[in-house]
């Protein structure tokens, strides 16, 4: 039987859980939680913490027409939670990128940045593009272990978002899937980038194989190297994860100190 995506969308989004989440974030947070409709944004989904834009308030912008809008939201949210936790044990730490980490990210991408000049790219967007890719594998970095722990905390604390979960997660296996043998990014991407790329996705390939009990892996063409690190990446997360938010914030310290 055909699930009717837009049905399932609309029955969660008018379910309890946002509005019952949200109110218990404003209380926690001791700040109110906006979520508000952009079409500017980037991404499908993405939190703006009040302090880190000198606001007196959250908020949570969101491009309308994803029929997995309602689990996007409610994963926004869950980040919201274990900053405040955080903040509240003291736990919650700044990661910066530094001007050396970016000058090796160039060098490790020599090669990419000397075929684009031969095909008579101009400098600036050279610049552009690379600034990008250093900018998107930081934030891949630093959210894939933290999106693990959410995606568990949303599928054992919310039930009924279990349909939209799974249609949400599955769109960005497919995606991942679908970037890994795309011919451009092959060639316009250092084999350092597509490697570290692939690991994380896999990770979360095997997060999703765990929850609803599909094994996409086969689709990935990887090396038995890679597999071993993303074997060993989450089995180091499932040490930690024990059905409870704060063992991200455990995780996290632990990294920190290492």
């Amino acid at each position: 039987m055909a699930i009717k995506l837009q049905s399932v969308s609309q029955s969660v989004s008018t379910s309890p859980s946002l509005a019952d989440y949200s109110q218990k974030l404003r209380i926690g947070s001791g700040k109110e939680v906006d979520i508000i409709e952009d079409q500017t944004i980037p991404t499908a989904a993405k939190l703006e913490v009040a302090e880190n834009y000198n606001r007196d308030r959250h908020v949570i912008r969101y491009k309308k027409g994803n029929p997995a809008l309602a689990h996007l939201i409610m994963h926004e949210l869950v980040h919201l939670d274990y900053i405040t936790q955080a903040r509240r044990k003291g736990a919650n730490f700044l990661f910066v990128s530094t001007k050396d980490h970016k000058g090796s990210f160039i060098k490790d991408n020599e090669l990419v940045i000397r075929k684009l000049n031969q095909e008579g790219i101009p400098d600036k967007s050279i610049a552009d593009f690379i600034t990008s890719l250093f900018n998107g594998m930081n934030s891949q970095i630093f959210n894939a272990p933290i999106d693990l722990f959410i995606e568990d905390f949303l599928f054992n604390t919310y039930p009924e978002l279990h349909p939209i979960q799974f249609i949400s997660l599955l769109a960005l296996q497919k995606e991942y899937i679908e970037s890994a043998g795309n011919k451009q990014i092959i060639k316009y991407s250092s084999a350092i980038v597509r490697s570290a790329n692939l690991i994380l996705n896999l990770v979360h390939c095997l997060q999703f194989k765990d929850l609803f009990g599909y094994d996409l892996i086969p689709f990935f063409k990887t090396t038995a190297q890679e597999m071993k690190q993303v074997k060993g990446f989450y089995n180091e997360y499932l040490s930690y994860q024990k059905n409870n938010p704060t063992s991200c914030i455990n995780f996290l310290r632990l990294r920190r100190q290492m």
